[in-house]
């Protein structure tokens, strides 16, 4: 799963009006002073005042001569008190959201846990009816009819998993072109505009004949802030990540993939027929189908604030370009957002490679897998079935474990 470790900001504006609002919420300010609670327990304790202490005791009682300097007075003066219970509700409350999340948690992972061991406890059966009732060479045949079977689907499997390459393909390719078509998005600032008008007066002539001329001249500035081109630049790194994080998790539809390729393989079974156990091909279809996994898009951020700093080196006053220099900021700004673009592109095609070689290589070892764990089963259960007594009763204890644990998980 790619990480978003930026919040996104649509814009400017909107992520002022988040900040304007948090601190409204945050009205009206809690007023506390560290000295006056600091001299309160120096008071308490006997000892005597320091420096800051002593001077603010002094300030209050010059300006207010009525003044009650003890210990309680500073402490209640300092809103110390006040802090403390805001700090304490604000604690409980953190601690129960957390056991909320907590709970929560457990919830889903008991959920989980207990359906894995459901799958386990049907799998410990079957293996105990084999031993129970079949022999080594009943147990062959079965293995035979299965491989049969299997090799009967192999082409269609293998032609789900290049049909999810293609699409996979034509998604990452679709992705690029709307990645080059955001930037569009980000390559606007504002230019101020200011005007400053000069008075200008000139003296030629001698004596009584001299003569005075008056005029003004207006200087028009123009300013552009180069803090406007920075947010652009992650404005747009973060649109990147998050449309790529949205297409990457649409991106292989696995659990279409996965529901199509039980279909294909199933379907090679008759529904009838009981002489093969399901799970001996539903879990080795979902260990390989789960080691495609979603790939992760990271760049690293500095690396285009530094570019941008190095186009604009020599032109930046206080944080602001003018007149001239403003075209030379918008042409740093698109090319710094241009050469991010690329960079993301071909990231984003590069983990598209590997996704389109691991779903290739699955699509040519998918049936051999399947086929080796049940080889694997196969000389296993071989070894149990000649010790069939002890293996009976360790299955058996085996089987009542798995009972036990899940009503521990329940009760929990």
């Amino acid at each position: 799963m790619i990480q978003l470790f930026c919040s996104i900001r649509q814009d400017q504006n909107t992520y002022n009006e988040k900040i304007i609002s948090q601190i409204k919420n945050s009205l009206p300010p809690t007023c506390i002073s560290s000295v006056a609670y600091s001299a309160s327990l120096q008071m308490r304790n006997g000892e005597n005042l320091g420096e800051m202490e002593e001077w603010m005791v002094n300030t209050f009682k010059r300006r207010f001569p009525d003044f009650k300097a003890d210990a309680q007075t500073l402490f209640d003066l300092s809103g110390i008190s006040d802090v403390r219970d805001t700090f304490e509700n604000t604690k409980k409350q953190k601690e129960e959201i957390i056991k909320e999340k907590i709970s929560g948690l457990i919830e889903s992972q008991q959920a989980k846990f207990l359906h894995q061991i459901d799958d386990i406890y049907m799998q410990a059966k079957n293996n105990l009816n084999d031993i129970e009732n079949g022999d080594c060479e009943q147990l062959a045949r079965k293995l035979n009819d299965m491989k049969e079977k299997l090799d009967s689907v192999r082409i269609v499997v293998r032609n789900r998993f290049e049909s999810a390459t293609v699409s996979s393909r034509r998604k990452i390719e679709e992705m690029a072109v709307e990645l080059m078509k955001e930037m569009q998005n980000h390559q606007s600032f504002e230019v101020a505009i200011s005007s400053e008008t000069k008075h200008h007066r000139n003296t030629t002539g001698h004596l009584w004949w001299k003569k005075t001329e008056h005029w003004d001249e207006v200087i028009t500035t123009n300013s552009a802030n180069v803090g406007d081109a920075e947010s652009n630049m992650r404005n747009y790194y973060a649109s990147c990540l998050e449309m790529v994080n949205s297409n990457f998790i649409h991106l292989l539809q696995i659990d279409k993939l996965k529901e199509q390729i039980k279909g294909d393989v199933m379907g090679a079974f008759e529904a009838s027929d009981r002489n093969f156990d399901e799970n001996k091909i539903l879990v080795p279809l979902d260990t390989t189908l789960n080691r495609i996994t979603i790939p992760e898009v990271e760049i690293d951020l500095s690396k285009y604030e530094s570019m941008l700093d190095g186009k604009l080196a020599g032109i930046v006053s206080n944080g602001v370009v003018q007149n001239e220099n403003i075209p030379v900021l918008k042409r740093a700004q698109d090319q710094v957002i241009a050469a991010m673009s690329q960079d993301i592109i071909f990231n984003v095609k590069e983990q598209g490679k590997m996704i389109d070689n691991k779903l290739q290589v699955q699509g040519s070892v998918f049936i051999d897998s399947i086929v080796g764990q049940l080889n694997e089963n196969q000389q296993k259960m071989e070894k149990l079935i000649q010790n069939k007594r002890e293996s009976v009763s360790k299955m058996k204890k085996f089987i009542e474990e798995l009972r036990d644990s899940k009503r521990t998980l329940l009760e929990v």
